[in-house]
Protein backbone atom coordinates (compact mmCIF):
# COMPACT_ATOMS: atom_id res chain seq x y z
CA UNK A 1 0.00 0.00 0.00
CA UNK A 2 1.73 2.99 -0.99
CA UNK A 3 1.74 6.17 1.75
CA UNK A 4 0.92 9.87 -0.05
CA UNK A 5 2.06 12.64 1.78
CA UNK A 6 2.28 16.47 1.15
CA UNK A 7 4.12 17.88 4.10
CA UNK A 8 7.62 16.76 3.94
CA UNK A 9 8.00 17.78 7.29
CA UNK A 10 5.72 14.56 8.75
CA UNK A 11 7.65 12.41 6.60
CA UNK A 12 11.11 13.94 7.78
CA UNK A 13 9.83 13.13 11.16
CA UNK A 14 9.70 9.22 10.87
CA UNK A 15 12.78 8.79 9.24
CA UNK A 16 15.62 7.31 10.53
CA UNK A 17 18.61 8.97 11.19
CA UNK A 18 21.11 7.98 7.89
CA UNK A 19 23.55 10.91 8.42
CA UNK A 20 26.62 8.40 8.61
CA UNK A 21 25.13 5.77 6.55
CA UNK A 22 27.21 5.32 3.29
CA UNK A 23 24.88 4.29 0.08
CA UNK A 24 26.26 1.88 -2.20
CA UNK A 25 26.47 2.93 -6.17
CA UNK A 26 28.08 1.67 -9.07
CA UNK A 27 30.72 4.53 -10.04
CA UNK A 28 32.95 2.11 -12.69
CA UNK A 29 29.52 1.62 -14.78
CA UNK A 30 28.66 5.22 -14.34
CA UNK A 31 32.19 6.13 -15.38
CA UNK A 32 31.86 4.28 -18.77
CA UNK A 33 28.56 5.27 -19.41
CA UNK A 34 29.79 8.87 -18.53
CA UNK A 35 32.37 8.70 -21.57
CA UNK A 36 30.44 7.35 -23.70
CA UNK A 37 27.76 10.14 -23.10
CA UNK A 38 31.26 12.39 -23.10
CA UNK A 39 31.76 10.99 -27.54
CA UNK A 40 28.33 11.41 -28.30
CA UNK A 41 28.06 15.10 -26.98
CA UNK A 42 31.21 16.04 -27.94
CA UNK A 43 30.77 14.80 -31.08
CA UNK A 44 27.40 16.36 -31.68
CA UNK A 45 29.00 19.77 -30.94
CA UNK A 46 30.33 19.24 -34.82
CA UNK A 47 27.25 18.13 -36.04
CA UNK A 48 25.38 20.95 -34.89
CA UNK A 49 27.83 23.26 -35.83
CA UNK A 50 28.32 22.28 -39.66
CA UNK A 51 24.39 22.73 -39.66
CA UNK A 52 24.51 26.23 -38.55
CA UNK A 53 27.45 26.83 -41.11
CA UNK A 54 25.52 25.59 -43.93
CA UNK A 55 22.29 27.62 -42.62
CA UNK A 56 24.35 30.55 -42.74
CA UNK A 57 25.94 29.79 -46.09
CA UNK A 58 22.07 29.46 -47.27
CA UNK A 59 20.83 32.52 -46.11
CA UNK A 60 23.91 34.59 -46.94
CA UNK A 61 23.72 37.37 -44.46
CA UNK A 62 26.61 38.88 -42.31
CA UNK A 63 25.36 38.40 -38.77
CA UNK A 64 24.80 34.58 -38.56
CA UNK A 65 22.64 35.73 -35.19
CA UNK A 66 20.06 37.00 -37.58
CA UNK A 67 19.29 33.60 -39.11
CA UNK A 68 16.47 33.15 -36.49
CA UNK A 69 16.10 29.44 -36.03
CA UNK A 70 16.33 28.79 -39.90
CA UNK A 71 19.04 26.01 -38.30
CA UNK A 72 16.34 23.77 -37.52
CA UNK A 73 15.65 22.77 -41.79
CA UNK A 74 19.16 21.48 -41.11
CA UNK A 75 19.59 17.61 -41.46
CA UNK A 76 23.40 17.95 -39.73
CA UNK A 77 21.71 19.98 -36.83
CA UNK A 78 19.25 17.22 -35.97
CA UNK A 79 22.16 14.70 -36.14
CA UNK A 80 23.64 16.79 -33.74
CA UNK A 81 20.30 16.64 -31.57
CA UNK A 82 19.95 12.92 -31.76
CA UNK A 83 23.46 12.37 -30.80
CA UNK A 84 23.12 15.29 -28.19
CA UNK A 85 20.08 13.80 -26.57
CA UNK A 86 21.81 9.62 -26.62
CA UNK A 87 24.33 11.33 -24.66
CA UNK A 88 22.94 13.30 -22.42
CA UNK A 89 20.16 10.42 -21.26
CA UNK A 90 23.63 8.11 -20.91
CA UNK A 91 24.98 10.69 -18.69
CA UNK A 92 21.25 11.19 -16.99
CA UNK A 93 21.96 7.58 -16.08
CA UNK A 94 25.15 7.77 -14.75
CA UNK A 95 24.71 10.81 -12.17
CA UNK A 96 21.51 8.28 -11.24
CA UNK A 97 23.81 5.39 -10.55
CA UNK A 98 27.07 7.24 -9.63
CA UNK A 99 28.41 9.92 -7.22
CA UNK A 100 28.36 13.39 -9.28
CA UNK A 101 31.90 14.22 -7.85
CA UNK A 102 32.71 11.63 -10.27
CA UNK A 103 30.40 12.28 -13.55
CA UNK A 104 30.54 16.08 -13.20
CA UNK A 105 34.70 16.40 -13.79
CA UNK A 106 34.41 13.85 -16.78
CA UNK A 107 32.44 16.49 -18.64
CA UNK A 108 36.10 17.42 -19.71
CA UNK A 109 36.18 14.59 -21.93
CA UNK A 110 33.17 16.17 -24.30
CA UNK A 111 35.83 19.43 -24.70
CA UNK A 112 38.37 16.76 -25.87
CA UNK A 113 36.53 15.28 -28.18
CA UNK A 114 34.64 18.67 -29.42
CA UNK A 115 38.50 20.06 -29.78
CA UNK A 116 39.86 17.36 -31.57
CA UNK A 117 37.01 17.07 -34.07
CA UNK A 118 36.93 20.72 -34.01
CA UNK A 119 40.14 20.39 -35.98
CA UNK A 120 39.75 17.73 -38.12
CA UNK A 121 36.02 18.76 -39.31
CA UNK A 122 36.08 22.10 -38.85
CA UNK A 123 39.61 23.55 -39.85
CA UNK A 124 39.74 25.49 -36.30
CA UNK A 125 43.41 24.53 -35.45
CA UNK A 126 44.86 23.00 -32.69
CA UNK A 127 48.32 23.53 -31.78
CA UNK A 128 50.50 22.77 -29.42
CA UNK A 129 49.31 24.40 -26.33
CA UNK A 130 45.90 22.59 -27.78
CA UNK A 131 47.38 19.28 -27.80
CA UNK A 132 49.01 19.72 -24.25
CA UNK A 133 45.68 20.79 -22.59
CA UNK A 134 44.11 17.73 -24.62
CA UNK A 135 46.80 16.17 -22.23
CA UNK A 136 46.67 17.73 -19.17
CA UNK A 137 42.58 17.41 -19.11
CA UNK A 138 42.62 13.02 -19.49
CA UNK A 139 45.25 13.68 -16.82
CA UNK A 140 43.42 15.19 -14.29
CA UNK A 141 40.28 13.06 -15.62
CA UNK A 142 42.31 10.08 -14.19
CA UNK A 143 43.34 11.75 -11.01
CA UNK A 144 39.51 12.28 -10.19
CA UNK A 145 38.71 8.42 -11.03
CA UNK A 146 40.98 7.62 -8.54
CA UNK A 147 39.77 10.06 -5.92
CA UNK A 148 36.18 10.29 -6.86
CA UNK A 149 33.96 8.94 -3.70
CA UNK A 150 31.78 5.30 -4.15
CA UNK A 151 28.98 5.83 -1.81
CA UNK A 152 26.70 8.52 -1.63
CA UNK A 153 25.00 9.90 1.36
CA UNK A 154 21.18 10.62 -0.98
CA UNK A 155 20.18 7.32 -2.47
CA UNK A 156 16.12 7.37 -2.03
CA UNK A 157 13.58 9.49 -2.45
CA UNK A 158 12.99 10.74 1.59
CA UNK A 159 16.17 11.43 2.10
CA UNK A 160 16.25 13.76 -1.31
CA UNK A 161 13.43 15.90 -0.06
CA UNK A 162 15.28 16.36 3.70
CA UNK A 163 18.05 18.23 0.82
CA UNK A 164 16.14 20.11 -1.03
CA UNK A 165 14.33 22.36 1.73
CA UNK A 166 18.00 22.76 3.11
CA UNK A 167 18.21 26.35 3.38
CA UNK A 168 21.64 26.94 2.35
CA UNK A 169 20.70 25.54 -1.21
CA UNK A 170 17.50 26.48 -1.62
CA UNK A 171 19.28 30.38 -1.34
CA UNK A 172 21.97 28.48 -3.74
CA UNK A 173 18.70 27.83 -6.39
CA UNK A 174 17.66 31.53 -5.45
CA UNK A 175 21.01 33.15 -6.25
CA UNK A 176 21.74 30.83 -9.79
CA UNK A 177 18.07 31.36 -11.00
CA UNK A 178 18.29 35.46 -10.50
CA UNK A 179 21.91 35.33 -12.31
CA UNK A 180 19.89 33.45 -15.47
CA UNK A 181 17.05 35.67 -15.28
CA UNK A 182 18.69 39.26 -15.45
CA UNK A 183 20.95 37.46 -18.33
CA UNK A 184 18.11 36.69 -20.21
CA UNK A 185 15.86 39.21 -19.98
CA UNK A 186 18.50 42.25 -19.45
CA UNK A 187 21.72 41.33 -21.38
CA UNK A 188 21.41 38.95 -23.48
CA UNK A 189 19.36 40.90 -25.78
CA UNK A 190 21.91 43.74 -25.68
CA UNK A 191 25.46 42.22 -25.29
CA UNK A 192 24.94 38.32 -26.28
CA UNK A 193 25.84 38.40 -30.29
CA UNK A 194 29.31 40.38 -29.25
CA UNK A 195 30.07 38.76 -25.54
CA UNK A 196 31.03 35.28 -25.44
CA UNK A 197 30.33 35.55 -21.61
CA UNK A 198 26.57 36.08 -22.10
CA UNK A 199 25.09 33.47 -24.15
CA UNK A 200 27.22 30.35 -21.80
CA UNK A 201 27.01 31.84 -18.50
CA UNK A 202 23.18 31.06 -19.23
CA UNK A 203 24.07 27.57 -20.35
CA UNK A 204 26.47 27.19 -17.44
CA UNK A 205 24.07 28.39 -14.45
CA UNK A 206 20.77 26.67 -16.37
CA UNK A 207 22.58 23.60 -17.22
CA UNK A 208 24.06 23.26 -13.50
CA UNK A 209 20.35 23.14 -12.02
CA UNK A 210 18.63 20.93 -14.63
CA UNK A 211 21.76 18.60 -13.98
CA UNK A 212 21.03 18.87 -9.62
CA UNK A 213 17.50 18.67 -10.68
CA UNK A 214 18.17 15.58 -13.16
CA UNK A 215 20.08 14.07 -10.88
CA UNK A 216 17.20 14.19 -7.84
CA UNK A 217 14.46 12.64 -11.00
CA UNK A 218 16.67 10.07 -11.31
CA UNK A 219 16.16 8.78 -7.62
CA UNK A 220 12.72 9.80 -7.61
CA UNK A 221 11.88 7.34 -10.62
CA UNK A 222 14.20 5.03 -9.14
CA UNK A 223 12.05 5.04 -5.78
CA UNK A 224 8.47 4.66 -8.10
CA UNK A 225 9.62 1.58 -9.55
CA UNK A 226 10.87 0.00 -5.42
CA UNK A 227 9.05 -2.42 -3.87
CA UNK A 228 6.50 -0.92 -1.56
CA UNK A 229 8.04 -3.17 1.30
CA UNK A 230 11.24 -1.24 0.84
CA UNK A 231 9.86 2.09 0.39
CA UNK A 232 6.63 2.70 1.17
CA UNK A 233 6.25 6.32 -0.35
CA UNK A 234 5.66 7.67 -3.52
CA UNK A 235 7.66 10.12 -5.05
CA UNK A 236 5.00 11.05 -7.70
CA UNK A 237 2.75 12.12 -4.84
CA UNK A 238 4.67 14.78 -3.90
CA UNK A 239 4.98 18.15 -5.11
CA UNK A 240 9.02 18.09 -5.07
CA UNK A 241 8.34 15.08 -7.89
CA UNK A 242 6.99 17.54 -10.25
CA UNK A 243 9.36 20.68 -9.38
CA UNK A 244 12.00 18.26 -10.71
CA UNK A 245 10.49 17.25 -13.77
CA UNK A 246 9.49 21.02 -14.37
CA UNK A 247 12.90 22.14 -13.89
CA UNK A 248 14.35 19.51 -16.52
CA UNK A 249 11.69 20.21 -18.83
CA UNK A 250 12.00 24.23 -18.93
CA UNK A 251 15.87 24.03 -18.41
CA UNK A 252 16.87 21.30 -21.10
CA UNK A 253 15.57 23.55 -23.68
CA UNK A 254 16.65 27.22 -22.73
CA UNK A 255 19.96 25.40 -22.78
CA UNK A 256 19.65 24.29 -26.48
CA UNK A 257 18.16 27.47 -27.32
CA UNK A 258 21.19 29.88 -25.84
CA UNK A 259 23.76 26.99 -26.97
CA UNK A 260 23.33 27.08 -30.36
CA UNK A 261 23.10 30.78 -30.23
CA UNK A 262 26.48 30.97 -29.18
CA UNK A 263 27.43 28.40 -31.56
CA UNK A 264 26.03 30.32 -34.41
CA UNK A 265 28.77 33.23 -33.66
CA UNK A 266 31.23 32.14 -31.67
CA UNK A 267 34.15 29.03 -32.09
CA UNK A 268 33.22 26.00 -30.98
CA UNK A 269 37.03 25.13 -29.19
CA UNK A 270 36.07 28.40 -27.35
CA UNK A 271 32.45 27.62 -26.33
CA UNK A 272 33.58 23.89 -24.84
CA UNK A 273 36.18 24.65 -22.38
CA UNK A 274 34.19 27.71 -20.63
CA UNK A 275 31.07 25.65 -20.52
CA UNK A 276 32.84 22.83 -19.02
CA UNK A 277 34.90 25.15 -16.39
CA UNK A 278 32.13 27.41 -14.61
CA UNK A 279 29.29 24.11 -15.34
CA UNK A 280 31.17 22.23 -13.21
CA UNK A 281 32.15 25.10 -10.47
CA UNK A 282 28.36 26.02 -9.69
CA UNK A 283 27.49 21.73 -10.31
CA UNK A 284 30.04 20.80 -8.04
CA UNK A 285 29.21 23.46 -5.13
CA UNK A 286 25.37 22.76 -5.67
CA UNK A 287 26.13 19.20 -5.32
CA UNK A 288 28.33 19.70 -2.05
CA UNK A 289 25.10 21.19 -0.24
CA UNK A 290 22.62 18.92 -1.65
CA UNK A 291 24.47 15.59 -1.71
CA UNK A 292 27.23 15.90 0.14
CA UNK A 293 29.17 12.93 -1.58
CA UNK A 294 32.46 14.54 0.48
CA UNK A 295 31.71 13.30 3.62
CA UNK A 296 32.58 9.52 2.79
CA UNK A 297 36.26 11.01 1.91
CA UNK A 298 39.62 11.08 3.24
CA UNK A 299 41.77 14.14 3.17
CA UNK A 300 43.79 12.50 0.83
CA UNK A 301 40.91 11.74 -1.52
CA UNK A 302 39.42 15.67 -1.19
CA UNK A 303 43.14 16.94 -2.02
CA UNK A 304 43.34 14.62 -4.66
CA UNK A 305 39.82 15.45 -6.36
CA UNK A 306 41.38 19.01 -5.93
CA UNK A 307 44.13 18.69 -7.79
CA UNK A 308 42.87 16.80 -10.22
CA UNK A 309 39.98 19.35 -11.19
CA UNK A 310 42.70 21.92 -11.01
CA UNK A 311 44.76 20.25 -13.95
CA UNK A 312 41.44 19.61 -15.86
CA UNK A 313 40.82 23.51 -15.68
CA UNK A 314 44.35 24.44 -16.48
CA UNK A 315 44.27 22.01 -19.96
CA UNK A 316 40.50 23.69 -20.92
CA UNK A 317 42.46 26.85 -20.64
CA UNK A 318 45.31 25.72 -22.56
CA UNK A 319 42.72 24.48 -25.07
CA UNK A 320 41.16 28.01 -24.87
CA UNK A 321 44.15 29.90 -24.79
CA UNK A 322 45.35 30.89 -28.51
CA UNK A 323 41.02 30.78 -29.93
CA UNK A 324 39.65 34.21 -30.44
CA UNK A 325 36.31 34.46 -28.85
CA UNK A 326 34.40 36.97 -30.83
CA UNK A 327 32.26 36.23 -33.27
CA UNK A 328 33.36 33.81 -36.11
CA UNK A 329 31.74 36.38 -39.00
CA UNK A 330 30.08 39.75 -39.55
CA UNK A 331 31.43 43.33 -38.37
CA UNK A 332 33.18 42.44 -34.81
CA UNK A 333 35.34 39.53 -35.84
CA UNK A 334 39.44 40.06 -34.86
CA UNK A 335 41.87 38.09 -36.05
CA UNK A 336 42.97 34.69 -34.52
CA UNK A 337 45.97 34.80 -32.23
CA UNK A 338 49.13 33.15 -33.42
CA UNK A 339 50.65 31.02 -31.14
CA UNK A 340 52.55 28.14 -33.20
CA UNK A 341 56.01 29.75 -32.15
CA UNK A 342 55.34 28.61 -28.61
Amino acid sequence: MTMPYWSSRSLLSDLPDTEETPKASHPYFGLLLSVISAVLVGGSFILQKKGLIRNRELNKKSDPGANGFGYLLQWWWWLGMLSMAVGEILNFVAYTIAPAILITPLGALRVIVSAVLSSIFLGEKLNRLGKIGVLLSLVGSTIIVIHAPTHEKVSNYSELVERFIDPAFLIYCGILLVVAAVLIVFIAPKRGHIDLMVYVTICNVVGALTVLCGKGLGISIKDIFTPPEVNPVTPYLHPLFWVLVAANLIGIPVQVVYFNKALALFNTSAISPIKYVFTNLFLIFGSILLFREFAFLSWRDCTGLGCGFVTIVTGVVLLNSYKDTKPTSGYNRVPDLEMDSL
